[in-house]
């Protein structure tokens, strides 16, 4: 039973007892508070201490100030006492920064009064905008969002809404209150819920009197809030923000985001490629959904047919997207369906210009595959900065560059920043093999890619990019039975995959080995043959026809009017801007056909095109060797020769992008131009150089190695 002393009015006893409450927010929110109650003139109130005779009413005023604060000074000590065995907040935990963010619904109002709600949604916001304990999302970002949700975004902001503002912000909760009518009063509640699930994860109610209360009330409300917010919310479990991108369903947008996910850090695109699809038939739409179908389908080796619907299908719903993702969508059109670089840079710079951070993935990208690496350099850094799965492929883009222009060790140390941030990232093994083949241990990088087939059978993708890499590397040692091995490993995964246009374009690599290597031009062309009837050209859409990949290997085999009439085939067919986007492969078509006719002006031109297709600032090793036999045939054996040496020193010397076909042969070539001029030195060298790479070869070429050992012997006894 309490015991009250008789001196003590019943005002103060109970302002006290309010004062030291167990629960916080049952506690005064200020110390003007606790003195109105004390003397009897606040909301604890409920009766009237007498004033002993000749008091004036501002005497009576100064003794009870003079009781708060005395009372204030004894309940300062308990209350720090009973907060060392309270529960502590999540900010004194650490485990939540000082602010957690937070959306804020707009009030929800009972009452006739229609004016009400927008006035204290907005007094509400600038009182917990100036709290330590929660930060609020700027009705700037809210409005963005609700353009994307394709939403108008004036008007009030009720709950369902700022739950999804809240999810695709990555948010963890929402704020929402309520005012009602209660007689001449009001009833005011705020609550805190779970923006994933819409559970309520802790509320607050209290009431004011009349009007002239309703600020002080809502003081009084916030504060509660406050104090209560921050364990709350320790019970809510993060989850990654999803992307920024416009539909107007929130189920496509979350797939969206899975399908991300999936692609860039388990390489799973055919898994991406279910979850777009399933994203596109619920918001028809969808434009960026539509695009990254086409880039799913490309990263997992799709058909060029397959990628063209849906980025025409995004490119068609352009005019209902923020200015940004209009200009990305317009961008990945150009290059792919086009066929237009700059205009796709362009476009791609635009975006940049309107988001710094987004738009550098796509412009560094662009930039990247057109040889343009120093200005590429500095966006990957952008993006990469910005920490999310799918940055694996600015690392990509960063590595690749970097081998382009010989920087190894800036590849390196690309790679082990990837390791550290995206550490079971598959394409880690990727620039690993391709570290190893700039460094010309194309041994090592064959070890690499095998270590990477055989950890990831469950994505094929994967495995299938690997094994021509593989087969790329082996070619360029000299041992041809690998290659084929790995080609025809390829060809199974291809056929399995109901790839039939890739399964062609194995056949005619095989063709080649068996042409370059055992000198069997028949039964090269036996395979091309036997691929043909099996899947006709005219059995798969125009754009999926390899018709320059057949036409130049019928170049090579000295079949011209086959070639001649494949490439005519091919113009009538496919659309000009597919062929506008092609131009490498044409390049080197021509540039074969011409050296097959002995026309070495036609094939100079050529061959300086193919190497030079994207970007003269860059060039690739593509075409040299075929520039330098047409200086041969022409008669030219100075420009032959500085060609066949561009080749082998080209930046990143050995890359598995690289001709691999003709590092063995230019060797070998340019060592026995030195010895025609008397260069012993540097023909012993060049000899040198191809034995080393062909010294585990194939026993059918070890005959080669072996002659070549012999003019390096007989070249050093010349001296």
């Amino acid at each position: 039973m309490r015991q009250i002393r008789t001196a003590v009015p019943e005002t103060v006893d109970r302002a006290i007892h309010k004062a030291l409450a167990l629960v916080p927010a049952d506690r005064f929110s200020s110390a003007s508070g606790f003195a109105d109650a004390l003397i009897g003139s606040g909301p604890a109130a409920s009766t009237t201490v007498a004033a002993p005779a000749g008091r004036t009413h501002e005497a009576r005023r100064r003794t009870g100030m003079l009781v708060a604060l005395g009372a204030l000074a004894v309940i300062g000590l308990f209350v720090g006492i009973r907060r060392l065995g309270s529960t502590p907040t999540l900010r004194q935990t650490g485990a939540l920064g000082a602010r957690e963010t937070v959306v804020l619904a707009d009030f929800v109002n009972r009452t006739r009064d229609s004016t009400l709600a927008a006035t204290l949604t907005d007094a509400f916001r600038v009182d917990l905008g100036q709290s330590d304990a929660v930060q609020l999302v700027e009705p700037e970002q809210v409005a963005s969002t609700l353009t994307q949700m394709q939403r108008i975004a004036e008007g009030p902001l009720d709950l369902r809404s700022a739950r999804e503002v809240a999810q695709r912000q990555g948010v963890k909760a929402v704020v929402t209150g309520e005012i009602g009518s209660a007689g001449a009063g009001y009833v005011l509640s705020a609550a805190v819920v779970n923006a994933a699930d819409g559970r309520a994860l802790t509320a607050v109610r209290t009431t004011a009197a009349d009007d002239r209360h309703l600020i002080g009330a809502l003081d009084e409300l916030s504060a509660r809030l406050r104090e209560r917010i921050g364990e709350s919310l320790s019970r809510v479990r993060s989850t990654p923000p999803l992307e920024q991108v416009t539909t107007g369903s929130l189920e496509a947008l979350r797939k969206y985001s899975a399908a991300l996910r999936a692609g860039w850090e388990a390489a799973d695109w055919e898994r991406a490629i279910v979850l777009l699809q399933e994203a596109t038939a619920i918001d028809t739409s969808f434009a960026m959904g539509y695009q990254l179908t086409a880039v799913a389908i490309g990263n997992s080796g799709g058909a060029l047919s397959r990628q063209i619907g849906p980025q025409t299908s995004a490119y068609l719903h352009r005019n209902r997207l923020p200015a940004f993702e209009r200009y990305q969508v317009t961008s990945y059109y150009q290059i792919l369906v086009e066929g237009d670089m700059e205009r796709a840079i362009e476009a791609a710079r635009l975006g940049f210009e309107e988001d710094r951070t987004r738009g550098a993935r796509r412009l560094g990208s662009l930039l990247g595959r057109a040889g343009r690496c120093e200005e590429a350099d500095s966006l990957f850094e952008i993006a990469i900065e910005k920490n999310q799965p799918w940055n694996v492929a600015w690392y990509l883009g960063k590595a690749g560059c970097a081998l382009r222009r010989g920087q190894v060790a800036v590849a390196k140390t690309t790679l082990a920043r990837l390791e550290r941030a995206i550490p079971r990232s598959p394409y880690i093994k990727v620039i690993e093999a391709r570290l190893w083949a700039a460094r010309g241990e194309l041994d090592s990088a064959i070890e690499v890619l095998s270590e990477l087939r055989s950890k990831e059978t469950g994505n094929p993708r994967v495995p299938d990019f690997a094994a021509l890499l593989q087969a790329r590397a082996s070619e360029g040692r000299g041992r041809i039975t690998d290659a084929e091995r790995y080609l025809h490993e390829h060809a199974a995964a291809s056929q399995a995959r109901r790839l039939p246009a890739n399964q062609l374009v194995d056949a005619v690599r095989l063709a080649e080995l068996a042409l370059r290597y055992h000198r069997r031009p028949d039964q090269a062309i036996r395979t091309v043959q036997q691929a043909l009837r099996q899947v006709p050209l005219d059995s798969l859409p125009p754009v999926d026809r390899p018709y320059l990949a057949v036409a130049r290997f019928w170049a090579e085999v000295g079949r011209p009017a086959e070639a001649r009439r494949l490439v005519a085939a091919y113009e009538r067919a496919v659309p000009e801007g597919v062929r506008r986007g092609q131009g490498g492969a044409q390049a080197a078509v021509t540039a074969t056909l011409a050296l097959a006719e002995h026309r070495p002006t036609d094939a100079i031109t050529a061959a300086r095109t193919w190497n030079r297709s994207w970007d003269e600032n860059l060039p690739t090793t593509s075409g040299l060797y075929e520039l330098a036999q047409a200086f041969e045939q022409a008669g030219e054996p100075d420009s032959a020769m500085a060609a066949y040496r561009q080749l082998v020193d080209a930046p990143g010397y050995g890359s598995l992008e690289a001709a691999s076909y003709a590092f063995a042969p230019a060797w070998r070539r340019l060592a026995e131009l030195y010895e025609e001029r008397g260069q012993r030195a540097e023909g012993i060298d060049a000899y040198g150089r191809f034995a080393a790479l062909w010294k585990d070869a194939d026993p059918s070429l070890q005959p080669a190695v072996r002659e070549v050992r012999q003019r390096m012997a007989a070249l050093a006894g010349e001296h």
